[in-house]
């Protein structure tokens, strides 16, 4: 998809990234990380 005239980057302000740099993995790393003790909680 594109943007007639335009760069996404300048306008928009975005970078190259890495999955882990993304808050949604952020999230879904410590919510495994701790998966037992969630569970374990929801339990009881």
């Amino acid at each position: 998809m594109g943007l007639a005239g335009g760069n996404l980057r300048e306008r928009f302000g975005l970078r190259p990234t890495t999955l882990e740099e993304t808050a949604h993995f952020r999230l879904y790393r410590e919510f495994v990380r701790y998966l037992h003790d969630l569970v374990e909680t929801m339990i009881h």
